[in-house]
């Protein structure tokens, strides 16, 4: 009887703490696909884009080149662009997949971050970029 009621309840409470404010708040448009990205200061800044639209993935690497310290995909949800505003560097958001890193940044050094969306039919485009420096 207990096992019954823990089987009627777990989807509920499953959903129940995975929710987030940030996931009531509708994704905005995308004029033109493009964002403006900004990055705030720290080891583990936070990334964020307006209009608040949602995007597909993130790449994090040394401006100078080089390989990328963290990309963050959304894998099977990425036609729907399910990525919001408000990402802190090395936490995923739920449902992602982490292709590379997270590598800690190194102060000093200067990196570029790129937010990009799915167009609909499955190619990837940049709508935003920013650089910054820990």
């Amino acid at each position: 009887m207990v096992v019954d009621l823990f089987r009627s309840l777990a989807p509920s409470l499953l959903l129940a703490g995975c929710s987030s404010g940030m996931q009531d708040v509708p994704l905005e448009e995308c004029t033109g696909d493009q964002a403006s990205v900004t990055v705030s200061d720290g080891l583990s800044p936070m990334i964020s884009w307006a209009p608040g639209c949602g995007m597909s993935s993130l790449d994090v690497f040394t401006t100078a080149g080089g390989s990328s310290l963290w990309v963050v995909y959304s894998g099977d949800q990425a036609l729907e662009n399910p990525f919001r505003s408000g990402i802190r560097y090395g936490d995923a958001p739920a449902g992602a997949l982490e292709v590379a890193g997270p590598v800690p940044p190194a102060v000093g050094t200067q990196y570029t971050v790129a937010v990009y969306r799915s167009d609909g039919g499955g190619a990837r485009v940049q709508a935003g970029v920013a650089t910054f420096r820990p």
